[in-house]
């Protein structure tokens, strides 16, 4: 029998609602001190102000290794050092608790452990078990969704690349709430600001015939059916555009933070389908090269994205036209308003601060460079290396204060 002995035979389960965390004290424990379970968790900075540090350490007969990760986006260099300290663990059971950054870590660290060797991973050849560690994913932002992702995203000679594996996709799911309160207001916002571009993303990209790749789930209530990728970037668009600036005026309403994480989850389900977008792959360099958080990122390039798409963001777009029809007469106005509105809030040109007239076209080409040209398909309309540029040039001249 496999040491690893902790899988459902239903398949992958999904605990909800605040207090939900508390459901992996009926999974984890090991059944004794002398026979506990090595549990190593990777996590961010939220990891003891959300609560879910607590919440484990109650649990009893198991022996945490907690691995703090670090910056906006897992590089080579990061994971490695994560993959390290896995290796020297040897954990039965995997967690990641935090946002996208913690579990893509986590994912990859599964792709390092299991592959034929550290020259191979980035080359398709994973081979990850059926009986690998169990993965459990405990989001604390409601943000990028990769919980539900069979993907993770790694950032290798400044270029986002994409390790997939359909066992990189987690066993359990937590969505509790109560985890995201510590999650300050640029955070929210940001984190927010990501999900809904994921969700417009895997709206364009599904493309009018649109796919079902999901299989249906056995979760904690029950058999939750397939869906399509627009299905689910419909729903988690009605939960976060009501809610994202709602959590921001009362931040300790739960209602609203279930709100916000279920339509986080939702925009993961639609990514796991369609994959990550061109608006997604275009912020990478902003996210990598100057610090700007993945969510506000993906917002800045998407306005200009499309802005710059025109006519090809109207028409036949009704779904989105009523998801955005309270801030705009159209989808494309609607987003620019909406976004717009983030800004007031959240302001770029900090990011930018050493972007004037002299660095300008360094900048620029830094930018351009960060492409991973092979990702660029599923948006409103075809993207070369000019058009590109032009995007980049648009939103450096928005947020940019020394341009």
């Amino acid at each position: 029998m496999s040491r690893y002995d902790l899988h459902s035979p239903t398949g992958r389960r999904r605990f909800e609602g605040a207090g939900a965390i508390e459901q992996l004290a009926g999974i984890l424990p090991g059944k004794s001190r002398r026979k506990s379970r090595n549990v190593f968790v990777v996590h961010g900075k939220s990891f003891g102000a959300s609560g879910a540090r607590a919440a484990l350490e109650r649990i009893p007969n198991i022996e945490l290794h907690c691995c703090e990760r670090r910056g906006n986006k897992p590089d080579v260099r990061s994971v490695a050092s994560a993959y390290s300290a896995y290796r020297a663990f040897q954990p039965d059971v995997m967690i990641a608790a935090g946002g996208g950054a913690a579990i893509d870590t986590a994912k990859a660290i599964l792709v390092y452990a299991f592959g034929y060797s550290r020259n191979t991973v980035f080359s398709g050849e994973s081979r990850i078990p059926e009986d690998r560690p169990l993965f459990v994913a405990i989001p604390t932002s409601a943000g990028s969704g990769s919980e539900e992702t069979h993907f993770a995203l790694v950032v290798r000679d400044g270029m986002e690349i994409a390790l997939a594996h359909e066992r990189l996709r987690p066993d359990i799911v937590v969505l509790d709430p109560a985890l995201t309160f510590s999650c300050p207001e640029a955070a929210t916002l940001s984190c927010a600001a990501g999900a809904i571009c994921q969700c417009v993303e895997s709206w364009w990209a599904a493309g009018d015939g649109d796919r079902t790749a999901e299989r249906a789930d056995s979760t904690a209530g029950g058999d939750r059916p397939a869906a399509t990728a627009r299905e689910h970037a419909e729903r988690g668009l009605s939960l976060l555009l009501p809610g994202v600036f709602a959590a921001v005026e009362t931040p300790a309403d739960i209602e609203i933070r279930e709100r916000l994480l279920s339509g986080a989850n939702a925009a993961g389900r639609g990514a796991d389908i369609t994959g990550a977008g061109a608006g997604h792959v275009l912020s990478s360099g902003l996210a990598g090269g100057f610090g700007v958080p993945h969510g506000l990122a993906h917002l800045a390039v998407m306005q200009q994205l499309i802005a710059q798409a025109g006519e090809n963001t109207r028409g036949g777009l009704q779904a989105l036209d009523r998801a955005f029809a309270e801030w705009g007469d159209d989808f494309a106005s609607g987003f620019d308003r909406f976004a717009e509105a983030i800004w007031q809030r959240v302001e770029l040109a900090g990011f930018f601060s050493d972007v004037d007239a002299r660095s300008y076209a360094r900048a620029l080409r830094q930018l351009v460079k960060s492409v991973n040209e092979e990702s660029l398909g599923g948006g409103p309309a075809a993207l070369d290396a000019e058009a590109v540029r032009s995007i980049y040039e648009r939103l450096l001249a928005r947020h940019a204060a020394g341009r």
